[in-house]
């Protein structure tokens, strides 16, 4: 019984070894570390639905709606000043760069507003 239990730590241990290295992207693929996070991130686009409590609505390509979660360490920016989350009103361009939540959820590092698209 011991020997089994052992087994299984030891899988345990190797496998979350194994999530916590960084692995090299392709040259054309590469994300960097943004912010207070080390991890890569992620950029999503499109228009804001609503923020309200700890999570953002982003409305994207194809009207596909994105729940993206908010922390104490998400930035929110416009022209590459902070600004409040409050000056954001609905419908604005937004450039969200995510990581990911343990639950593989996205979380906000940096909320940028945009310019609106050229029509």
């Amino acid at each position: 019984m011991r020997r089994i239990v052992l087994a299984l730590f030891l899988g345990v241990l190797a496998t979350g070894a194994g999530f916590a290295q960084t692995h090299k992207k392709a040259a054309g693929n590469q994300t960097e570390a943004t912010g207070a996070y080390s991890e890569p991130a992620a950029t999503l686009h499109g228009t804001l639905k609503r923020i309200k409590g700890k999570e953002l609505l982003l409305l994207g390509d194809g009207d596909q709606l994105v729940t993206i979660w908010l922390t104490g360490k998400t930035r929110f920016l416009k022209d590459g000043h902070e600004i409040k989350r409050s000056d954001i009103a609905p419908g604005s361009a937004l450039a969200v760069d995510t990581s990911e939540n343990p639950d593989l959820s996205p979380r906000a590092i940096n909320v940028r507003v945009e310019a609106p698209p050229a029509e």
